[in-house]
């Protein structure tokens, strides 16, 4: 997918976390934003973790926000800057195409069932 009209960035969100496909059990937010430049595309990925209040499960507050800023070429990915240690960018990564994956199915499986409706879920997320 591309850019939105009259946007010149893709954008794309999801939770990611839990094995299932309800995104309200998930409490890690995820906002990757995608532009080209005239060099290689830019990606900023926004990762919030979110605690669920006591008084009510279903309402969560942003506890934690890291970033990861990397240029895009071809088909690699270089970090510039990360909020992250080393360590933890391959557990990141693998949840994130973890989650790109499972939307694009859910999506999928979606508009099989009504080809009439569209969805904006996972919009301009590139796997």
């Amino acid at each position: 997918m591309g850019a939105r009209p009259g946007e010149d960035f893709i954008q794309g969100e999801f939770f990611i976390g839990k094995p299932d496909d309800d995104d309200t059990n998930k409490d890690i937010h995820v906002v990757i934003l995608i532009q080209s430049t005239d060099g290689p595309e830019k990606m900023k990925i926004q990762v919030t973790s979110m605690e669920r209040t006591p008084e009510n499960p279903a309402v969560k507050y942003a506890k934690e926000t890291k970033n990861l800023v990397c240029d895009v070429r071809e088909n690699a990915v270089r970090v510039q800057r990360s909020d992250y240690a080393e360590r933890e960018m391959k557990k990141l990564a693998d949840d994130i195409l973890k989650a790109v994956r499972d939307k694009k199915r859910l999506l999928k499986i979606r508009s099989e069932a009504s080809p009439n409706v569209r969805s904006s879920l996972g919009a301009g997320v590139r796997p």
